[in-house]
Order: structure tokens, then C-alpha cells, then sequence
């Protein structure tokens, strides 16, 4: 009886042998797990849709078609297709500096629905891919003075780039606040800037222009409407900061292939 046990015992512990030796043989068979890895972001550069990758709205020799280019350099009179929210006639002029319009600041935000702020200028937004650059002379002297460019997404809200003094002083801000992005800011001094805000496909990417180069502010993701508008608004945020005036100089809609 002894015998048939310890035969029984010996039997088994081979044939558990056996069965953690294949386990161990199969599992160091298997290839290892491929992670996906991260796409790389430098800082400061702009990205795209994989449709134009990295930076090709840049460089006309890889768009297949060519932009249209819809520039107005005020002289004098506005542009067919713009029109104004909340006139103000008081507070602007296309005569007091010749080729610009000047927007005087008045109490109000570049947010939400803009019905708070005065003399905001804005024309129906381009389909696809597109860009709205300005020319802007600012010079803000106390804290939520702002003027600059935005992409009004209907009742939600904006995403705005502007040259502002902001809660991280005198700067450059990019805001998407109203679509549950975040605030950007880099920092300037310069009164005489270039501002741009660049819809790729869900992508806003808000940058400024530092000599041939355009230099990335902020960025949003946004798939669940388009822009419906797009504009230029100055705003003084607290009803006691002095009026100070931003004169536009030109303001452009590129639309992209």
C-alpha cells in the first residue's frame, strides 16, 4: 500500500513538472506587449491633422490647391460681409489713423456670447481649414485690458488669441475657457503684433508672429461644432480701467485647401 502511494506522489509532482515547464515556455515565447508610444511635441511649433503633417499650411509648394485669401486693409470704409454686434458709433473710427480701424475699449470680456462687450466686428467663418490673422496696435496699460481676434462657436462660446495685461501681466493670451480648454500666455511688450488663429480639422492653435516665424500660443481640441463666426473685439474687462484705443491695421481670412 506504502508503495502504490508513494508511487502515485511521484507521478504527479512529474507531471506538475512538466506543466509549469510548458507554462514557462509559452509565456517566455510570446512576444513582448507594443505600447503605442506618445507623438513627440516640441515646444513653440505648431501641429496638424495627419492630412498636413507637421507644418505644411506653411509652405505653398505642398498645398494642392492654393489658399483663398480674403484680406481687408481698412481704407477708409468696412468690407462687404463684416458687420458689427453692439455698435458703438462713438467708440470707432477709419479716419483717426489712416489704412486702420480703431475699436476704443469699453467696458466687457471677449467671452461667451460677446453681448457684453461693445463694437465687435465679425463675418460668417469659412468651411474646413482656415486661419484669421491681424494686425493689431495695442498698448494695454492696466490688468483685463484686451484686444485681438476669436472664433465664435454660436451660443458656447470662443476661442480667443489677443495681445492683453493679463493675470500673468503684459502678453500674448490664448483662451478656450468657454470649450473646456485651458489659458495660455507668453509674454510681450511689443504694442505692434501679428495674431493668428488656425482651424485644422478639431485642432484651434493660436500663435503670434516673431520675424518670418509664427510662434505657438496655445492650442484646443473641439470636435462638437464649427465656428460659426469669426471677428475682432477690444474689451477694457473692469468697468473702471481707462479707454484706451487698438487700431487694426488688417485683418485677413485664409481659407485652406
Amino acid at each position: 500500500m506504502r508503495r502504490t502511494v508513494l508511487l502515485v506522489t511521484i507521478v504527479i509532482g512529474v507531471l506538475l513538472l512538466i506543466l509549469v515547464g510548458t507554462v514557462i515556455g509559452t509565456s517566455s515565447a510570446m512576444p513582448p506587449v507594443q505600447r503605442p508610444r506618445p507623438t513627440p511635441r516640441i515646444p513653440n511649433r505648431v501641429y496638424y491633422t495627419k492630412r498636413c503633417w507637421p507644418g505644411c499650411h506653411y509652405d505653398p509648394a505642398k498645398l494642392s490647391e492654393e489658399p483663398h485669401v480674403y484680406v481687408q486693409e481698412f481704407e477708409g470704409e468696412l468690407p462687404s460681409g463684416w458687420s458689427w454686434i453692439n455698435e458703438d458709433p462713438t467708440h470707432w473710427m477709419l479716419m483717426e489713423v489712416p489704412g486702420a480701424l480703431r475699436i476704443v475699449s469699453q467696458p466687457g470680456s471677449i467671452a461667451g456670447d460677446l453681448r457684453d462687450v461693445a463694437n465687435v466686428l465679425v463675418r460668417d467663418a469659412p468651411l474646413g481649414h482656415f486661419d484669421i490673422v491681424a494686425k493689431v496696435a495695442f498698448g494695454p496699460v492696466v490688468e483685463t485690458q484686451t484686444a485681438g481676434i476669436f472664433m465664435q462657436f454660436g451660443d458656447v462660446g470662443v476661442i480667443s488669441l489677443t495681445r492683453s495685461y493679463g493675470a500673468e501681466g503684459q502678453g500674448f493670451y490664448f483662451d478656450g475657457s468657454d470649450l473646456g480648454c485651458g489659458r495660455a500666455a507668453l509674454p510681450t511688450t511689443e504694442e505692434q503684433v501679428y495674431l493668428m488663429l488656425r482651424k485644422a480639422g478639431n485642432s484651434y492653435i493660436g500663435c503670434y508672429k516673431m520675424g518670418e516665424k509664427w510662434v505657438q500660443v496655445g492650442r484646443c481640441y473641439y470636435y462638437k461644432r464649427a465656428p460659426s463666426r469669426v471677428g475682432i473685439a477690444v474689451a477694457n474687462g473692469d468697468p473702471g480701467a481707462p479707454e484706451i484705443a487698438a487700431d487694426f491695421d488688417m485683418v485677413s481670412v485664409i481659407e485652406r485647401p
